[in-house]
């Protein structure tokens, strides 16, 4: 559950319910966990790959993904973990079309070196199934009960929750934690993105923060 959580980009963090610890709220940036004394880590393998990301306008994008064009991007996530592991406070430079680009690891931004701009970037595992069976086994130590809810923010900050009856968003999420699904409540058509944790409404294109938690 936490890892599956942590390898969305878009994920600030996760709250756990009913551990023995009561209410448990882990942080993904600082990786620490939120008005306790507790220590949260995450046990690397020799096997794990990391994947980086951009923020966009609208949602995040893996570096190496190829463009509208079919283009394939001039750096890659295996390319800047490479510099990354090098120096963790480091930089790495890269050009595209006609700008240049510089990603500082120490505040983990993407600096338009022409304009300016700054992007937020994030470096987050791919989820394996593995993975997910080790973290069930840590899960279950923490004696943590109750079931998964999915929720989405309303217009005034308050959550309400995705009846999976209707919405079986559980299911899909579990077949693949990057991906999207479709479905429609009346006459209008939405779009859960799992990689950024968002519902889309097709018709107007306005986007709700959505989450998944344990009750």
């Amino acid at each position: 559950l936490i890892e599956a959580q942590y390898s969305l980009p878009g994920a600030k963090g996760i709250t756990i319910y009913n551990t023995k610890y009561g209410k448990i709220t882990i942080d993904f940036i600082k990786i620490r966990v939120l008005g306790k004394d507790l220590k949260v880590r995450r046990k690397t393998g020799k096997h794990d790959k990391w994947l980086w990301y951009f923020r966009s306008k609208c949602n995040w994008i893996k570096f190496g993904k190829k463009d509208s064009s079919g283009n394939p991007s001039p750096v890659t996530s295996e390319d800047i973990e490479q510099r990354y592991q090098k120096n963790r406070r480091g930089s790495h430079q890269f050009t595209l079309g006609q700008n240049q680009y510089q990603i500082n690891f120490s505040n983990m931004t993407q600096v338009n070196m022409t304009s300016g701009k700054h992007r937020k970037i994030r470096r987050r595992p791919r989820f394996t199934s593995l993975k997910a069976n080790t973290i069930n086994t840590s899960l279950q130590n923490m004696n943590i009960s109750g079931k998964l809810v999915w929720q989405y923010k309303g217009d005034h900050g308050q959550w309400h929750e995705i009846k999976q009856h209707k919405v079986p968003c559980e299911a899909e999420y579990k077949r693949n934690p990057q991906g999207t699904m479709n479905f429609s409540v009346g006459n209008t058509q939405y779009m859960l993105d799992f990689a950024t944790m968002t519902q889309i409404n097709l018709s107007t294109g306005k986007r709700r923060e959505v989450r998944r938690i344990t009750m």
